[in-house]
């Protein structure tokens, strides 16, 4: 029962909320029963609502329980996978919550990691299932020797990466980009907020030859290396389109107990196009997503996410560690896509 109050008193706030930032939402739909008036103000709407819930609702709810539903039921009206407020109860149980919200979601596989393997005479298969600290400096390490072995054709493979931020995509992303080529520009509403993030040295592998392969399980990190070497026509990005998280999540903590995480700055590739969405799916007929070019002049899908530029219809995540890459049909097209580009 009490679970089925709280449900009411979400969906009550949820009204709240979108009256507040749609301002006639209840009146466009002529669900007044009484002669519309303008409120004095958005807080005095809230408080007459509350106060009405709080008086007269058929079950007694404590004030605790109704301003933690209410603080809950705000937020979700925002419908943004950064944004969430954390109760007391919830992060004093799972102290890892806020690392979840800031950092990405550690994708869980079963059986071992995937490895690097060679494909053909000078190409190899390189999967990244994690962009943490750890993970990228590995990756560059990895990359150095096999350069030095004489590996032209690189398919990183990007599929399951889920965690990971900004300095460790720019990391990543920086050693395949000229110097002073942009990887990522934040905007906020503060100008704190607002950054631009550039290669800051020489390109470290300039002779290798790039496809990333990505999918719906390509989150965060992941998205903005995609979106920025695919601007720059410096990698084909081969699979399917990625999730779209793409925003600068900031914490605070309350005086009251918990934490709110709110997106406070949002993410584009170079070329402007948002990671955040894509806010219908991908494929939809409804309406065509907007477009800006690559360095190079080609279109690029700017509805949110980013768009493979060969699409590969297969199986989400990377293959089994015991699997041969080569029995991936993303990993075939991705091939095909280099052996094309060296021809």
């Amino acid at each position: 029962m009490r679970a089925r109050v709280r449900g009411v008193l979400v969906g009550v706030v949820a009204v709240v909320s979108a009256a507040v930032v749609g301002g006639s939402w209840l009146a466009q739909r002529g669900l007044l029963f009484a002669p519309a008036r303008k409120p004095a103000n958005s807080a005095q709407l809230f408080a007459d609502v509350f106060a009405h819930v709080e008086r007269e609702y058929v079950d007694t709810l404590a004030d605790s329980t109704l301003y933690a539903d209410a603080a809950t039921g705000v937020v979700a009206e925002l419908d943004d996978p950064v944004s969430a407020y954390v109760p007391a109860g919830v992060l004093a149980a799972h102290p890892d919550t806020l690392s979840r919200l800031t950092e990405g979601p550690v994708a869980q596989r079963l059986g071992p990691p995937p490895r690097i393997q060679t494909l053909s005479p000078g190409a190899a298969y390189v999967p990244v299932p994690h962009l943490t600290d750890a993970a990228v400096t590995a990756f560059a390490r990895s990359i150095d020797s096999l350069t030095k072995a004489g590996v032209r054709q690189l398919v990183v493979d990007l599929r399951g990466a889920t965690d990971g931020g900004v300095p460790q995509a720019v990391n990543l992303a920086r050693g395949f980009l000229d110097r002073g080529r942009v990887i990522l520009r934040v905007r906020g509403r503060r100008p704190t907020d607002s950054a631009t993030y550039a290669a800051s040295d020489p390109q470290r592998w300039p002779g290798v030859k790039l496809a990333l392969l990505a999918d719906s399980s390509t989150a965060g990190a992941a998205e903005i290396v995609c979106g920025a070497l695919q601007d720059h026509d410096r990698a084909t990005v081969v699979g399917s389109h990625t999730i779209g998280i793409g925003g600068t999540p900031t914490v605070f903590h309350l005086e009251a107990g918990g934490a709110l995480a709110l997106r406070t700055g949002a993410w584009f590739t170079p070329a402007g196009r948002p990671i955040q969405g894509p806010d219908q799916p991908p494929g939809s007929a409804k309406r065509k997503p907007p477009t800006v070019r690559s360095d190079a002049g080609r279109k690029l899908d700017a509805g949110g996410g980013i768009a493979p530029d060969i699409l590969v219809a297969a199986p989400q995540g990377p293959p089994a560690a015991t699997a041969p890459p080569t029995n991936d049909p993303v990993v075939r097209a991705a091939l095909a896509a280099l052996a094309k580009s060296a021809g």
